[in-house]
């Protein structure tokens, strides 16, 4: 019973969510979409050879060995290399959303994309994280004011930089602020 009403609360409150978001998706797309933009640009422009990777960032260096090293696993055993994942343990859901992101670009041995894709799930939970404080602010105030208080969010550096590398802040952040 406690499952079956939880469960209809989670469901009515995307419904909410998602039917508040149609019917303002066009000033939404009109401010986000830039800012997805320069996160892709960001994330596909710099630092995307292994060399130069590991003299530059070693967290992203050694979280693609880790990516890796869960591959070989599912991919040819000991499973338990799967759940491997090294001296970082943020969990195994942010690892395993990684590697199902990159396992495409491991069989291709495509290294550059693999290295750029867990940088966009980053980038990408960095934006929901800014629809959903929008969306917050709205409750409360007027858009203007919403766009204000997210505006300033985006332009700290610390959203760039958080929101440019392999590491689980922003899709922490995202899942805390949809928990709200």
């Amino acid at each position: 019973m406690h499952n079956e009403s939880l469960r209809v609360r989670l469901k009515s409150s995307l419904l909410i969510f998602l039917q508040d978001l149609a019917q303002d998706w066009k000033s939404v797309l009109l401010f986000f979409l830039p800012i997805l933009a320069v996160l892709i640009y960001i994330d596909s422009s710099f630092y995307t050879d292994i060399g130069f990777l590991q003299f530059h960032s070693m967290d992203e260096y050694a979280f693609y060995g880790s990516l890796l090293r869960m591959y070989g696993g599912l991919a040819h055993g000991p499973m338990t290399d799967l759940f491997n994942f090294g001296f970082y343990n943020y969990g195994f859901i942010f690892f395993l959303v990684n590697l199902l992101t990159v396992s495409p670009f491991i069989i291709l041995h495509n290294t550059v994309m693999a290295i750029i894709m867990p940088r966009l799930v980053t980038s990408f939970f960095a934006l929901l994280a800014l629809i959903y404080i929008y969306k917050f602010c709205r409750i409360y105030l007027t858009k203007t004011a919403s766009y204000l208080i997210v505006l300033i969010s985006a332009v700290m550096p610390s959203f760039w930089v958080n929101a440019t590398w392999l590491h689980p802040d922003w899709m922490m952040a995202a899942f805390l602020i949809a928990s709200i």
